[in-house]
């Protein structure tokens, strides 16, 4: 894939996809061209690992699971191994293919680590200007 004044060139597929164990657990994400992510995968697992502790451990304090509410969530890079750790969550995104990815990302790991659970679906963005069937994820 490249680019160059204006012009793209894909030869195969525009995206990565990545795998890594976040808190034990695997988590697949697909990482669309042009969108932000972390490009030192070790970083990016250490800060997700630390940030899944932290939820657990005021999780466990509070004795109870909270809500989650991952505002830019580009690709679901934290909403998905956070996912697990919350009984809601609402994910906001206004970038077309990071909503895409997020959900396609949620799917992936559901399936693979939460089977019982229904899914992802696209909820209405109420007092927005921005496109409502793209606008929202939550699980």
């Amino acid at each position: 894939m490249g680019r160059s004044k204006g012009v793209k060139l894909v030869a195969g597929r525009d995206y990565v996809v990545e795998r890594m164990a976040i808190g034990g657990r695997d988590v697949t994400w697909k990482q669309v061209e042009g969108s932000f992510s972390n490009p030192n995968g070790g970083i990016c697992k250490d800060t997700m690992d630390h940030i899944c502790e932290l939820c657990e451990q005021i999780s466990s304090r509070e004795g109870r699971e909270g809500d989650l509410l991952d505002l830019y969530c580009g690709n679901g890079n934290y909403t998905v191994p956070l996912s697990r750790l919350f009984g809601r969550v609402l994910s906001v995104e206004i970038n077309d293919r990071l909503v895409e990815a997020a959900r396609e990302n949620m799917m992936l790991t559901l399936a693979r680590n939460h089977p019982q659970m229904e899914g992802v679906e696209a909820m209405p963005a109420r007092h927005s200007h921005l496109p409502a069937e793209k606008t929202l994820i939550s699980m």
